[in-house]
């Protein structure tokens, strides 16, 4: 297993949260966002700074985590959205092939729960025009299990995985999420073993769905190791603590964040304590 995660949550600037990781000996990072702006919003040029700049820190990128999918299904101009979102997703595709990532993070569209049904084949529609669009690229999509999207269950991701059926699309999970619908991490875990591709690592409560630092939370993230490690499981573990409230936090959330408990002073101290509490799981596994 090779442990990643999401930078812009140290929230001091891309360089800077570089520097950071390097001091942790961190060798992977998800890419979401840099100096506050979103990864699918960055020029073809910044792109190639970022990608020199990163290959002389001799850093690599586990994962583009774009926010394709990220878009309300149930509204009235929805093909227009989806065609401009379309255009942005064969942009995160060109910053894809410009770094070498062969991960790219995507959602399956925001809708109400009573309405996955009345939506399935639209959505299906849809992520299948996404498979398309990568068909002769050495590209996976990764889906997550975000809350408030069509497969943000057990049941709707595997109407995805097994719907769509293609070695290009794979699943990220990320026990956090879960848990803030209701469902028991190690329970999907068993579920879904052999449709996930990628592991994000983020804790919370049932009872308030506040994330919590890994391991703390009803996440369940040490049995989670124990059985990634008996399932031989040889894929990235990505840091994302969200437990401050970082630059583009309320970009990714529909709620408003600024009610959300702040547990650390900065997320340097966050992601050192974060990576300090996965090590020592692994250490005692």
């Amino acid at each position: 297993m090779k442990i990643s995660g999401f930078i812009d949550e140290i929230d001091i600037g891309f360089e800077k949260e570089v520097e950071v990781i390097k001091k942790l000996g961190m060798k992977y990072i998800e890419l979401r966002s840099v100096n506050g702006t979103n990864i699918s919003d960055l020029s073809i040029e910044k792109v190639n700074d970022i990608k020199k700049y990163l290959q002389n820190k001799n850093i690599k990128i586990s994962c583009i985590a774009s926010p394709i999918g990220k878009i309300n299904i149930d509204e009235i101009d929805f093909e227009n959205k989806f065609e401009e979102h379309l255009k942005k997703f064969k942009h995160v595709l060109d910053i894809s092939q410009i770094l070498k990532v062969k991960y790219i993070r995507v959602f399956s569209f925001f809708l109400k729960k009573e309405q996955k049904e009345k939506y399935k084949d639209l959505i299906l529609e849809k992520m299948k025009s996404f498979i398309k669009e990568i068909s002769e690229l050495d590209i996976i999509l990764l889906h997550e299990n975000e809350k408030g999207i069509y497969g943000d269950d057990i049941e709707s991701s595997l109407k995805l995985i097994e719907e769509i059926d293609s070695e290009k699309f794979r699943l990220i999970f990320d026990p956090a999420n879960f848990i803030q619908v209701g469902i028991s991490p190690l329970k999907a875990y068993e579920k879904l073993k052999k449709f996930v591709e990628y592991v994000h690592l983020k804790d919370a409560n049932f009872s308030s769905q506040e994330n919590v630092l890994i391991g703390t939370g009803d996440g369940e993230i040490l049995e989670l190791l124990k059985e990634l490690k008996k399932e031989k499981y040889e894929g990235f573990l990505s840091l994302e603590p969200h437990l401050i409230n970082f630059s583009v936090l309320q970009s990714l959330e529909q709620e408003d964040v600024n009610e959300r408990k702040v547990q650390f002073k900065d997320g340097k101290e966050v992601f050192k304590k974060s990576l300090e509490t996965l090590l020592k799981m692994i250490e005692k596994i």
